[in-house]
């Protein structure tokens, strides 16, 4: 009878262990945890060294420095390469090819210099240039504004010189040098997203202050930069993104933040500490309480002669962040909305380019910072990630393929994961993440089975 009892205690284990790798292996084949420099706060992708395999690259906030992680092939990694002092708070922080070679370089911004960091071939980055700019710059984006083939900078902020919000552009001479024209033309504070968004094959930029306006600047294909029109929001955004939502071959444009009242920048995780309760998602009504009230703008494109006025949805619980996607392959753009204020993220499923069909919305982990899409577990179809800075976890929700979503499953990350981000690791086809902690000063790399 003993023999009997222990032989259904010992199945029972068997069985709760099996149910638990199963939900372990069914997503993920491999977790690993690489130390990096202290407080990472962004990660990147890149090639670093000439092996085809992706890379990781990061910036780590407290020490001030950036640590690669070379990939070997098989979704493990070296040890982080020895880092990269950036001797200051950097407000900036991009990757592109600055020097023609092939491989990625860095390069970072602080308040007052750009700093490019070229890659010597084997993964190791070493200061270039120094580029001092006089004034207060606090943002930048990398793209060709210059037409030429090869990557530039420009940089918004304050220059005094010119009496308020100003820009300066570093232009790209494909050795990994750059020439600098000051006052390029944008009066901007924060360069939020770049794209051409008048079909004239030079990159525009969309931009903001400190107030509820989005600001469009055309780009003259030589660097610098007209002013094309302001769009009054309900408030100040925090996630924009451009994408052709009616399939004219013009970029359209979607932004969403918190309505007035609220700041976009990085106070969220001080919000949610003071436990403000719930959202729901809103379409038609005013949202009841207004400090947490949202919104979700959408600009059609006028055939490139500039944006229509903005289509508006409120919403309760502000969104931090967005993504598109077509979720049910029904030719419609669908929006995923994360909401960090109550761990949830929102899926409307698009009815045509500005009304949706559907809204669900799914429960993560606590407080989500970090929000992507990819196919993780190889059956074609979307799904989504969030790193979750409270409950020190990664949720991952499986597309179905209709757009709607399984419920989350969580995943251990390290200490407040604050950023995430997709790449294939190991060469399968199938899009792992990679997860930067910021207090166990670690990265947390899942490779998907």
């Amino acid at each position: 009878m003993q023999r009997i009892i222990l032989n259904i205690l010992l199945i029972f284990i068997q069985l709760i262990f099996c149910l638990r790798c199963g939900k372990e292996e069914r997503i993920f084949q491999k977790t690993y945890n690489y130390t990096v420099g202290n407080c990472p706060s962004e990660l990147k992708t890149g090639y670093f060294n000439r092996d085809e395999s992706l890379d990781v690259v990061v910036l780590d906030e407290c020490s001030e420095d950036i640590t690669i992680l070379l990939n070997r092939g098989d979704g493990e990694f070296e040890p982080a390469v020895n880092p990269i002092t950036e001797e200051g708070s950097a407000l900036c922080f991009e990757i592109s090819d600055f020097n023609k070679d092939e491989i990625d370089d860095v390069i970072l911004k602080d308040y007052s210099s750009i700093i490019l960091f070229l890659n010597t071939g084997n993964g190791k980055l070493e200061p270039s240039e120094i580029y001092t700019i006089k004034g207060f710059f606090l943002s930048c984006l990398i793209g060709d504004f210059d037409s030429d083939g090869i990557q530039d900078v420009v940089t918004g902020g304050i220059d005094p010189d010119f009496g308020g919000p100003s820009s300066i552009s570093l232009l790209g001479k494909g050795d990994g040098t750059f020439s600098i024209k000051t006052h390029s033309g944008i009066d901007c504070l924060f360069l939020e997203k770049t794209d051409d968004l008048d079909g004239d094959n030079k990159k525009d930029i969309i931009c903001k202050n400190w107030d509820n306006y989005m600001m469009v600047f055309r780009g003259n294909g030589d660097g610098t930069f007209n002013r094309w029109k302001g769009y009054e929001l309900q408030g100040e955004f925090s996630t924009v993104q451009s994408i052709d939502l009616n399939n004219d071959m013009y970029k359209d444009v979607i932004a969403a933040g918190p309505q007035m009242g609220w700041s976009t920048f990085p106070i969220h995780f001080w919000s949610n500490e003071m436990g403000l309760g719930h959202s729901f998602f809103d379409l038609n009504s005013e949202a009841q309480n207004e400090v947490d009230n949202g919104f979700v703008s959408i600009f059609l494109n006028s055939n490139g002669e500039g944006l229509l006025s903005p289509i508006n949805y409120n919403v309760t619980r502000y969104p931090f962040n967005l993504v598109v996607e077509d979720f049910n392959n029904d030719g419609n753009k669908d929006l995923v909305l994360l909401h960090d204020l109550d761990d949830t993220i929102t899926v409307l499923l698009g009815k045509n380019y500005t009304e949706f069909n559907s809204i669900q919305t799914y429960k993560v982990g606590e407080v989500p910072v970090g929000l992507v899409k990819g196919d993780i577990n190889g059956d074609g179809i979307q799904d989504l990630a969030t790193c979750n800075y409270r409950s020190n976890n990664v949720s991952i929700l499986l597309g179905k393929g209709d757009g709607t979503f399984n419920n989350a499953e969580n995943f251990d990350a390290g200490i407040r994961p604050v950023d995430i981000v997709t790449g294939d690791f190991n060469g399968d086809g199938k899009q792992d993440l990679a997860v930067a902690n910021s207090e166990s000063d670690n990265i947390t790399i899942l490779i998907a089975k």
